[in-house]
């Protein structure tokens, strides 16, 4: 009777260890099932066709950078017949600029003066000390004339004169030649020193080298400038003149007195130029021959604006070349 207990024991303890062994089998295959992530979502199929890259853009800072698709078509720049930047000679503070961008000017026209009080003073001196020197000279050449005068006297006495009277008259003459060297020599001292006070007081004062309009101010009355600084620059009023750059390989293909056309998107304008020269080496910095073209003057009088970047094709050339556009995209030239 307690052998069946036993037995009856055992199976229980054998249900249960069953019933809790699967019972710890579910609740860890529930856990993994709720930890495990989602699975990835697929890529989108790759495409077969490898990515285009854009094409490349001419940089801003290089106006004549031409693209190797560019062939008989030239980027160039509408220049004025002349220009130039004035420039102080002298050191100083800009006492005033009279004229502003934009302004027209006649040749001579006063630009800007620099303050030069310092200077001025110095003239001042310089101009008594000259004018002291002049007196001197002047007083020492009647002294020479008076030397000469005795000297001749006494040499025409003969036996009634001593030699020691003569050799006195002759020393009294060589001391005051050399008295009126020394003043002639302290003299054109002081004129050079004059002139060159007077040239940069002069200097202080700049005018414009020719008629024209001002293109740019760059400084103010009140400024500091030293000597080299520019203070406007000035534009000719004569025909503008175009220059463009081609290929060192192109160059040979262009010849004096060419027919060109040129043309700018904005206002939409055509003129014809007419090849003046080509210069006979590569430019080292861009590694292109620059050229120089007259522009031709445009029905109803259209200008090109100074400064302005045209396309410039010969009037020979294939047709359809491919430029650029205004906003730096290519198009065709008709």
């Amino acid at each position: 009777m307690s052998g069946r207990r036993r037995l009856g024991r055992l199976a229980a303890v054998v249900l249960a260890t069953a019933a809790l062994s699967a019972l710890a089998l579910g609740v860890g295959a529930g856990r993994s099932s709720r930890a495990q992530p989602e699975p990835p979502s697929s890529p989108p199929p790759a495409s077969s066709a490898e990515p285009v890259a854009p094409p490349a853009r001419v940089p801003a800072s290089d106006p004549f950078a031409a693209r190797p698709d560019a062939a008989g078509c030239y980027l160039g720049v509408v220049l004025p017949a002349e220009s130039v930047e004035v420039l102080t000679e002298v050191s100083g503070r800009l006492a005033s600029v009279a004229v502003r961008s934009g302004e027209p000017v006649a040749a001579g026209e006063v630009l800007a003066t620099v303050a030069v009080d310092d200077l001025a003073n110095q003239l001042r001196v310089e101009q008594a000390a000259a004018a002291e020197a002049e007196s001197t000279l002047a007083e020492l050449e009647i002294a020479v004339r008076q030397a000469e005068r005795q000297k001749s006297r006494r040499l025409a006495l003969g036996d009634l004169m001593s030699q020691a009277q003569v050799d006195d008259a002759a020393f009294e003459l060589e001391a005051a030649e050399r008295r009126r060297d020394a003043a002639a020599a302290a003299l054109a001292a002081a004129r050079a020193r004059l002139d060159r006070l007077g040239g940069e007081v002069t200097a202080a004062t700049l005018r414009a080298p020719f008629a024209g309009r001002v293109a740019a101010r760059y400084a103010d009355p009140g400024a500091l400038v030293a000597a080299g600084t520019p203070v406007v620059r000035l534009v000719g009023g004569g025909e503008p003149r175009l220059r463009f750059a081609v290929p060192a390989a192109e160059a040979a293909r262009f010849e004096p007195g060419e027919s060109l056309r040129v043309e700018l998107d904005d206002p939409r304008t055509v003129l014809a130029a007419s090849l003046l020269r080509v210069a006979p080496e590569i430019d080292a910095a861009s590694q292109r021959v620059f050229a120089e073209a007259r522009l031709e003057p445009a029905a109803g009088g259209r200008e090109l604006p100074l400064g302005a970047l045209v396309r410039v094709t010969p009037s020979g050339g294939p047709g359809g070349a491919t430029c650029f556009g205004a906003a730096g995209h290519e198009r065709n030239v008709d």
